[in-house]
């Protein structure tokens, strides 16, 4: 409402709604390096932590004493989008525990994460359940943060608050925009690969003028290094043509190094930053 009204008590009924929310998010015991066995497995405790994890509100008893948190952290965008307004730290932090380092729930054969913490890695159920809602809610995060730490040069409409699982939003009805330039959202498997995990990414294009964009976004508290290297095929099925040119871009939308054509590139990102990668093609 306030999106659409700017009326100032819309924002404020949302910032005390989602401190509410807050106390509905696991923030104990801390996590530690601890090294626990889980099905055999030799984990660390931060690997299966339930700190950023928040339990399912649904029945009468909730999640809480049986099944522990949920996997599906709709409320990550939700954080981000409010710190963005209330610089708020605690929701921030909140959302990145949420979102950082659940590699461990995640079933290995459908790439899909558990939907309760106590089933750990065991998958949610025959793909894709509740794999689309896990789809959206990454989604909603990794692009409200695209936003935030762009300060707002970054961005894409969204629809509606999905129902049932949490506020995360929808998104690909229309148009985004990366530093002025109209854009469409993209999913394309195999188009793109990197070798290191704690970089996220984003993909748009931009099919008038011939552009794909690479938002790289750095989940880590720590500067990281990557090799990002571009499917030579795929790329050329995108527009029909070669590549021309790339250039790397700061978060400030300003162009930090032209670069040739090429198939590979070596990238540094800041701790928690962000850099995209523009391709012109002929």
């Amino acid at each position: 409402m306030y999106t659409l009204t700017k009326d100032p008590r819309y924002q404020a009924a949302a910032y005390q709604v989602t401190k509410y929310y807050t106390t509905s998010i696991y923030t104990h015991p801390i996590p530690s390096r601890e090294i626990k066995r889980v099905n055999g497995t030799a984990r660390q405790d931060w690997e299966i932590s339930q700190a950023g994890l928040g339990f399912e509100h649904g029945g009468i008893m909730g999640s809480a004493n049986h099944h522990g948190p949920i996997l599906l952290s709709s409320h990550a965008g939700l954080f981000v989008r409010l710190y963005a307004k209330t610089k708020d730290s605690l929701l921030l932090d909140m959302a990145r525990a949420a979102a950082w380092g659940r590699d461990a729930f995640v079933d290995a054969n459908t790439g899909v994460a558990s939907y309760y913490w106590d089933a750990m890695n065991k998958g949610a159920g025959p793909f894709p359940h509740h794999a689309w809602w896990q789809l959206g809610w990454i989604t909603d995060y990794l692009l409200s943060e695209a936003t935030v730490r762009s300060n707002g040069k970054i961005s894409f409409p969204s629809g509606f608050i999905t129902p049932k699982v949490g506020p995360h939003r929808s998104y690909g009805f229309d148009k985004g925009r990366i530093f002025g330039r109209s854009v469409d959202l993209k999913m394309k498997k195999g188009l793109i690969s990197l070798d290191n995990a704690q970089i996220d990414y984003i993909l748009a294009t931009n099919s008038d003028a011939k552009e794909l964009y690479i938002v790289l976004l750095n989940n880590s508290v720590d500067q990281q290094e990557i090799r990002l290297r571009v499917d030579k095929g795929q790329s050329r099925r995108l527009f029909g043509s070669e590549q021309r040119e790339a250039f790397l871009i700061n978060a400030n939308g300003e162009n930090e190094i032209g670069m040739s054509a090429s198939s590979g590139w070596k990238i540094t990102l800041p701790a928690t930053g962000l850099k995209v990668m523009k391709i012109n093609y002929q």
